[in-house]
């Protein structure tokens, strides 16, 4: 027979306030936070590749960003790619503890549920283009998988854009797992490039004129990528010895039927 066991907590858990406008980044923050970022990817062989930014960056207009997310050094690249403009990114309720906490709070993050409906991050994308005229990012498939693939988009998606009405470009972040992926005893595979692209993908005038199918369909095309692929085609030799290490975690066979999964 179970007991039930009471549980005291020492402190009261804080309640994030879903519907708070996000302030704007500071002056130092806007400048301190690349910085860091560059420092980062200073190890890294990193390239950054913009299609179609130039009226974009020319007149340093805000935007909807929407990026891939597999490792924590996607946030650098994130940074780094919307500079100079200032930003807020959207960042799940429960990364705003601790010491990540705390740079989520100097970076202006804004915290949001997942797998629910959200009208409050809708009026705070509209106000963070706006109103602060900054970046407004979103890891539109950020599900840290196993596998280093595209995760399924949201259907949602293509209507919050429709609604939005603003520019919207994208972030697909190549190589970013394979770097280091969630299975891994978190030691850098730092020979595997790092390629990113930029892509301006829809204007204000072209969200008029598409559907919201013809919308999604869009975004997943540009935000497609499989990290074992570009591993492949990279031709890069990772020389760590414990390279495979965690990899039986993903990686195994059914013991009755012996099929893989």
């Amino acid at each position: 027979m179970t007991e039930n066991i009471e549980i005291k907590y020492k402190k009261g858990v804080k309640h994030e306030n879903l519907a708070k406008r996000p302030k704007k980044q500071g002056l130092l923050v806007k400048m301190f936070l690349p910085t860091i970022a560059k420092m980062l990817m200073k190890t890294k062989d990193f390239t950054l590749t913009k299609v179609g930014m130039e009226d974009l960056d020319k007149n340093n207009t805000p935007y909807f960003m929407l990026f891939t997310h597999a490792q924590f050094i996607d946030m650098p690249i994130f940074l780094m790619a919307g500079w100079p403009r200032k930003s807020n990114n959207v960042a799940a309720i429960d990364s705003f503890r601790g010491m990540y906490g705390l740079l989520q709070t100097i970076g202006k993050s804004i915290p949001a549920r997942k797998f629910g409906s959200n009208t409050a991050l809708f009026r705070n994308a509209i106000h963070v283009i706006t109103k602060n005229k900054s970046v407004f990012g979103i890891a539109a498939e950020a599900q840290y998988s196993s596998e280093g693939v595209t995760a399924i988009l949201p259907e949602s998606l293509g209507k919050m854009i429709k609604l939005l009405k603003q520019p919207v470009v994208t972030l697909n972040m190549h190589g970013n797992y394979a770097n280091c992926p969630t299975w891994c005893d978190q030691k850098p595979r730092n020979e595997i490039p790092l390629r990113s692209v930029m892509t301006y993908a829809l204007t204000p005038e072209d969200i008029e004129k598409m559907s919201v199918d013809e919308i999604n369909a869009k975004i997943r095309t540009l935000l497609e990528y499989n990290d074992w692929k570009f591993w492949q085609d990279s031709n890069a030799l990772v020389k760590y010895e414990n390279r495979a290490v965690g990899l039986e975690q993903i990686l195994y066979k059914c013991p009755e039927c012996d099929t893989e999964f």
